[in-house]
């Protein structure tokens, strides 16, 4: 979770890979691909052998055609939209990679999983093309997302639980942390004028980021003042932070 003018770093987080349990039921396809969609197929349960001899199949580089309801813009309007308008729809099939796929518990009709895969990937069509590899029918019946990269369930806080001064990390040494973002030192002398969004140049840094890319602008307290990206020798802003004072730590 992101906090304050942080929302603005969410962009930076989304792309990670993601790692999830599931547990997806066999033997029914619903047009959903969930437990709340209507069935649209049936067909004979498969062998636990079978399942596990699909698997291969939809590890790595994998084409994927994401489900119907889904937030996917077809036209200029969400599929989920047209969907429940009944309209004709394809869903064009696009690149996801899965690092791994494992079956932790065969009990047909369900089968859990753990999954570790890349952004964009459907954990609902994954369950259906799982189904179609076995000669079978399938959909998801949970879903728990575990990690965002090296986000970890296990660190979670209970929101009720939120202590400001505790949990609340600051923004330079987590992009630091999960993302290897390098961080520069900003003059002081240039401090306001990162605030204000002036073109950067290279008298604003103490040293200059030393790779392409991604990089961090904070001051001498190791504050993050803004989040900058050089390509070709050029630099321009992707986020810059409120000039608020102390409020730069949250």
């Amino acid at each position: 979770m992101c906090a304050g003018w942080c929302t603005r770093l969410i962009p930076l987080f989304v792309g990670l890979p993601k790692r999830y349990e599931a547990t997806i039921c066999f033997g029914k396809e619903t047009d959903t691909l969930d437990p709340e969609g209507e069935v649209i197929a049936t067909a004979p349960l498969p062998q636990c052998n079978e399942i596990y001899q699909a698997l291969p199949g939809l590890r790595g580089k994998i084409m994927q055609a994401p489900p119907l309801y889904s937030a996917i813009h077809v036209g200029g309007q969400r599929a989920y939209k047209l969907a429940r308008e009944k309209k004709q729809i394809r869903m064009r099939e696009r690149e996801v990679e899965v690092f791994a796929l494992e079956v932790t518990s065969c009990n047909l009709p369900e089968v859990d999983i753990e999954l570790h895969c890349s952004k964009g990937t459907y954990v609902r069509s994954l369950a259906r093309d799982l189904g179609s590899a076995c000669g079978s029918a399938a959909h998801l019946t949970s879903l728990n997302r575990t990690a965002v990269g090296d986000f970890i369930v296990e660190d979670a806080v209970d929101p009720e639980r939120v202590d400001v001064q505790k949990h609340l990390r600051n923004p330079a040494a987590v992009l630091a942390e999960i993302l290897g973002v390098e961080m520069v030192t900003v003059r002081e002398e240039a401090i306001k004028r990162v605030a204000q969004g002036v073109p950067i140049e290279l008298c604003f840094f103490e040293s200059p980021p030393s790779n392409a890319g991604i990089f961090g602008m904070c001051d001498k307290r190791g504050r993050l003042r803004a989040v900058g990206e050089t390509s070709d020798g050029r630099y321009a802003y992707r986020v810059v932070a409120p000039d608020n004072g102390e409020d730069h730590d949250d």
